[in-house]
């Protein structure tokens, strides 16, 4: 006896113990298949995103200090936290030229040059500052300014690299200003030179950025759909051209039962999949998790199941294996690019952020898996509810719209 749609419970449980039996066979292709998202987080989280260690530095310094009110040379001390600092590798240059030879001959990302006279005239720069202020002279010419200025050149072409390095000589130059001013004026930047525009503290996540934290989230949820494409086209266009389907069909089961039976089969591995990645990334990178583990998992694996159901249909419209990875491939990278997980959706061009919102359904799903893994929201947030009713429908019409495709053909 059938159920309601025509689902047969023995036709589909056979189907399901033989697609599971066909898995078992080779347990290194399953194992292979279960660890593919893994391998491919691990090697993001690995390779991208970390602290940049050991830059090589060059820089050049003329300084001497003639004022006797002055303690110390302050660019050494400068200079001191970037030799000190396991960020950089710093080397003295004989010149400005040769500074800047070393980055135009790839030698280098960053170069530093210091006048002669630095300390003297940071001295002179904040002494005509405070008595400007108090009413009692002219403020700084910018000839000293310039003179009192640090100069640092960089090779812009590896933005995050140019990015952390700027993050750490702004952090260094604090330091030795913070030092300057509470040797001579017995202040702090903070109560001197701190500027209008103040950031106290991040709402969600931290100050101190990791791109590993993102990846926790949303690019988890881009490399498991473009796996789960990739995995169910292969499966089906295989087994279509071995005949499995006029045998099974010849058995007496219907489009509908070997479409269920293989969604049961695929929620099986897909959520394996999920429960390993997540303690690759969550247990033993220590990537961070704000919300509620079981939304997360249950968001990200019903990704997964929605990309299942696109393979599906795609294994239909394709000859071969070849054609199944190219096209497979090609969806999955383009969704990962547009939805939002490698680049937000506020930086890309108006007509792909409605193209994103409108076709690719990712960028709901991992806007979900972001705001429940790195903001800490529930079911009863908007971003999280309506990336679930998003995927959950778009999921039902895919697999309806698999047994269309095979019921036609």
């Amino acid at each position: 006896p059938r159920f309601l749609w025509g689902f047969h419970f023995a036709i589909i449980t056979a189907i399901t113990l033989k697609t599971f039996l066909k898995s078992l066979r080779s347990i290194t292709s399953l194992l292979f298949v279960l660890f593919i998202p893994s391998i491919a987080v691990m090697s993001l989280i690995v390779f991208l995103g970390r602290d940049i260690r050991d830059a090589k530095v060059y820089y050049h310094s003329t300084d001497s200090v003639t004022n006797r009110q002055l303690g110390k040379n302050y660019s050494k001390v400068f200079i001191e936290g970037i030799t000190t600092s396991n960020r950089f590798d710093a080397e003295r240059a004989s010149s400005p030229a040769e500074v800047r030879k070393k980055i135009e001959d790839g030698d280098s990302y960053f170069g530093v040059n210091i006048g002669h006279n630095f300390s003297d005239a940071l001295y002179t720069r904040y002494y005509q500052q405070c008595k400007a202020m108090a009413g009692q002279g002219d403020f700084p010419s910018k000839q000293l300014v310039n003179d009192s200025t640090i100069h640092l050149a960089v090779d812009g072409t590896d933005v995050q690299l140019v990015l952390q390095g700027l993050i750490a000589f702004n952090d260094k130059g604090k330091n030795m200003l913070n030092q300057f001013l509470r040797d001579s004026f017995n202040a702090t930047f903070d109560q001197l030179a701190r500027p209008p525009v103040l950031l106290k503290r991040a709402v969600f996540g931290s100050l101190d950025w990791q791109f590993s934290d993102f990846i926790g989230s949303a690019v988890m949820t881009a490399v498991l759909f473009l796996n789960s494409i990739s995995l169910t086209a292969m499966t089906f266009v295989v087994e279509r051209k071995e005949g499995l389907f006029e045998r099974v069909y010849a058995a007496g089961s219907s489009v509908t039962d070997y479409v269920l039976a293989y969604s049961l089969h695929s929620a099986v591995i897909l959520l394996v999949q999920v429960i390993i990645l997540m303690i690759i990334v969550f247990a033993v990178f220590g990537i961070e998790m704000e919300g509620s583990i079981f939304l997360f998992a249950l968001i990200v694996w019903l990704n997964s199941m929605l990309a299942s159901g696109i393979g599906l249909i795609l294994s239909g419209q394709v000859a071969d294996e070849m054609g199944a990875t190219n096209v497979s491939q090609l969806i999955g990278m383009v969704s990962a690019f547009l939805c939002g997980a490698m680049w937000p959706l506020n930086g890309q061009n108006i007509v792909l952020r409605w193209i994103s919102k409108i076709f690719v359904i990712p960028t709901w799903t991992s806007g979900a898996a972001s705001a429940i893994g790195s903001r800490g929201l529930g079911l009863g947030d908007e971003p999280v509810y309506v990336g679930f009713v998003i995927a959950l429908s778009w999921a039902i019409a895919v697999y309806f719209a698999a047994i269309a495709f095979f019921r036609a053909e």
